[in-house]
């Protein structure tokens, strides 16, 4: 029996390095960009500190199985028989319980941090409809069909469609919500890198669906300002209006 327990640990301990070495190099959500995305990795990464040796040992014990207690053959008397463990039967029941436990309020801990309201959140009202977005920031009356936000600004999305549901999702900042008409969601954001993305709409809301994006970018404070006071001494420009018959605002 020794042997079988020996090969049990070996094979769990090579496969569970073998399983989780790529992702101590490698980050779960690439090219993360936002506050919260970071911390959606981080709850992935913990779920697969956990997860991937618990899945190793089943595994190699499923292999030792396979190896040492298989058949052999009609008429050959088993050589080891069914016995029952009560104390090894309540462990493998009660430590996962335990893992279970401790990784949901784990992730609920997180999920509040995600979606709770802060104070000094920049307000942006955003209304979809096919197939274009309109920003609208709440603290300065300014209406935009691109995205302009300040690097490391919490930002308060409220969301609203004006004809079917659409979404709002940047991908590099992980979360997103859906656009509902006649109802108000809600998502918040910490961008915490300057650069240029994409609003994309990930529900099919018509034929045009896949034009359904719009332009962000994520500036720093002192040319978001700039930019927000540009914007106030000039008309906001329409949208571009798509090449497809039928699909502009």
């Amino acid at each position: 029996m020794k042997k079988q327990v020996a090969t049990l640990v070996i094979l769990s301990i090579v496969l569970t390095v073998a399983l989780e070495l790529p992702f101590y190099h490698y980050s779960v959500i690439p090219n993360s960009a936002s506050a919260e995305s970071a911390d959606i990795n981080k709850v992935f990464h913990w779920l697969l500190i956990i997860g991937l040796p618990i899945f190793s040992i089943v595994i190699s014990g499923l292999a030792v199985a396979l190896i040492f207690f298989r058949s052999k053959g009609q008429g050959h008397e088993p050589e080891y028989r069914p016995t029952s463990l009560p104390k090894l039967e309540a462990i493998w029941t009660i430590v996962p319980l335990l893992v279970v436990i401790g990784v949901s309020v784990f992730g609920a801990v997180m999920l509040e941090k995600i979606v709770k309201a802060e104070p000094n959140e920049l307000e942006i009202k955003v209304t979809a409809s096919r197939y274009f977005y309109q920003f609208e920031y709440t603290d300065t009356g300014i209406k935009s069909y691109e995205l302009v936000v300040p690097v490391g600004q919490r930002i308060h999305f409220s969301l609203t469609s004006t004809d079917v549901v659409h979404n709002f999702w940047v991908r590099e900042w992980g979360p997103k919500e859906d656009c509902l008409p006649g109802m108000i969601t809600d998502l918040r954001i910490t961008p915490d890198k300057i650069g240029t993305f994409t609003v994309q709409c990930s529900q099919l809301c018509g034929p045009g669906h896949t034009y359904m994006t719009a332009p962000v970018r994520v500036l720093s404070l002192a040319d978001y300002n700039a930019w927000a006071l540009q914007q106030t001494q000039a008309s906001t420009t329409p949208p571009p209006v798509s090449t497809m018959p039928g699909m502009g605002p």
